[in-house]
């Protein structure tokens, strides 16, 4: 993407309701501009990972209260200048700074949808967010009963008894279901985004009017989601209706196989765009080095350094109270150096789970060959339970990121020779390795349990089902309940409902294999 495309594909990000004094104000304290909201949400990611890393009681106090005070400050800075976030950002915002510092009185902006308006885009971008999860769960059981389908018709032969216990035929009852799913999940993508892209360019805010062509804008934002469900709600309708078209059940199928290489090229694409920006990132951050800082002035430091004092205790703060110059540019230093490493950490994340998107695709690809090349009930069962492996490979896409960038760290810590760093790196490594490996296995596991409980007893494969969404989701419920019952508002973002709350920078590294289609 281009250096013109960034700018736009942020802008929308910079907008701000001017009537607000509070907000006025830290427009003029932040020099506000979409650069700085790009830097600032940057160093935000960077910073909370710092503060949560294992390493970080290791800092010295004063760098952990620095680390501490321009966290808060990015995020208050972020509360008031995230038009283009979606409410439950804007309350994870406020939760930090109240994490950050309970004591201190924050003015917090309201992250309640009041108007139709703003209710209208929090729905939108809930179902934009998880429309991509919601077809590969889709994916994960169609293939699933593809499997245990082929592989109980063969079992059937063998075994004629196996007909009194099984029921085969129910696992046919949701497939014109999943087949609509296919095509108007997609739909409804295009559709909401559509809609969206008219409101901007039609319906501008006050602040919106100031931007030249909005229409473009909206695209850019937009336009990975766009191509890719164009393209697959056009192919989803060939191939799972391929009777609408004249077109035989077995050259649709090839016809499925065929586009699917379109992920993979839309991968490489995406992985291109993505290294663009981290290598930019990379870029910033160099330039946080002894030289830069040492052109801030007395004046800067000590105000920085004063915020900071306020997350020490007095007994830190007595013995900070004769800090000369150099010791503050050196404290500042310290700071800044891990964000690079954590930025390296992501880019190597990043790269290893797009990665893995083009090995599950190129495994539906394989999968799918095997399948219609050899009319074998195995083979079929074999290519089908394939791509239910390749499916759970892309649900486990951030689990393999996030061992990637322990793995990263653990590496870069080595290269300081401190065994005892090393040994923490090399824990860390370990646990989220093992998180992956579950997650892998999890999503093999429960949809063909599920699908296997269908064919046996149905009623107990819905009460397992119901089972599995609710503690999947048991965060979301509990404060869904809280929140309606008062007792504690906004959204958590851990647990099942985090996995549906994708941010759209995300949604769109995940665009391809996230919303591909199989029969």
């Amino acid at each position: 993407m281009t250096s013109e495309a960034d700018v736009l594909f942020y802008k929308n990000f910079v907008a701000l309701d001017k009537t607000n004094s509070t907000e006025e104000a830290l427009q003029k304290q932040y020099n506000y501009t979409a650069d700085n909201y790009f830097h600032a949400k940057l160093e935000y990611d960077l910073l909370d990972e710092i503060r949560k890393d294992p390493l970080f009681e290791r800092k010295s106090p004063l760098v952990k209260a620095l680390i501490k005070s321009q966290y808060a400050k990015r995020t208050e800075f972020l509360l008031f200048n995230a038009e283009g976030a979606n409410l439950a950002d804007k309350w994870e915002y406020q939760k930090r700074l109240r994490e950050i510092n309970p004591q201190k009185e924050q003015v917090l902006a309201s992250t309640e949808p009041t108007t139709v308006e703003e209710k209208c885009n929090t729905a939108a971008n809930e179902f934009l967010n998880g429309s991509g999860r919601y077809n590969l769960f889709r994916l994960s059981y169609v293939f699933s009963r593809n499997t245990l389908r082929a592989l109980l018709s063969y079992l059937a032969q063998v075994v004629s008894t196996l007909y009194r216990y099984v029921n085969i035929a129910i696992l046919e009852i949701p497939t014109l279901t999943f087949n609509l799913m296919s095509v108007l999940l997609f739909a409804a993508q295009l559709l909401v985004d559509g809609i969206e892209i008219f409101r901007h360019k039609f319906l501008p805010t006050e602040t919106e009017k100031t931007y030249e062509n909005r229409a473009t804008l909206e695209f850019w934002k937009r336009y990975t989601r766009i191509i890719n469900a164009l393209w697959w709600a056009t192919f989803n309708l060939i191939t799972n209706f391929p009777y609408l078209f004249s077109i035989a059940p077995g050259i649709a199928d090839w016809i499925l196989t065929g586009v699917l290489f379109f992920d993979v090229l839309f991968l490489l694409v995406i992985l291109k765009i993505e290294l663009g920006f981290l290598d930019k990132n990379q870029q910033w951050l160099a330039k946080q080095t002894r030289e830069e800082i040492q052109k801030v002035s007395l004046e800067d430091l000590e105000r920085e350094i004063t915020q900071a004092k306020s997350y020490l205790s007095e007994n830190e703060k007595n013995e900070l109270s004769k800090i000369n110059e150099e010791q503050m540019r050196t404290a500042f230093l310290e700071m800044y150096e891990p964000l690079a490493e954590k930025n390296l950490c992501h880019k190597a994340a990043d790269t290893a789970k797009l990665c893995l998107f083009i090995a599950a695709t190129l495994l539906f690809i394989a999968s799918l060959a095997l399948v219609l090349s050899v009319a074998s009930p195995i083979t079929a069962a074999i290519g089908f339970f394939a791509c239910v492996i390749a499916v759970s490979m892309i649900l486990s896409g951030n689990n393999f990121a996030a061992f990637v960038s322990a793995r990263t760290a653990k590496i870069l810590e080595q290269e300081k020779s401190d065994k005892s760093c090393v040994g923490i790196r090399q824990k860390a490594e370990n646990q989220k390795l093992t998180e992956f490996y579950k997650s892998i296995a999890e999503h093999i596991i429960m949809p063909m349990l599920i699908v296997g409980l269908f064919t046996i007893n149905w009623p107990a494969a819905l009460a397992v089902l119901l089972t599995y969404i609710i503690v999947k989701n048991q965060s979301y419920i509990n404060n869904f309940i809280n929140d309606k019952f008062g007792m504690q508002n906004g959204p958590n973002k851990k647990g099942g409902y985090s996995e549906l709350q994708n941010k759209e920078t995300t949604d769109n590294n995940n665009a391809s294999m996230a919303y591909t289609h199989c029969h």
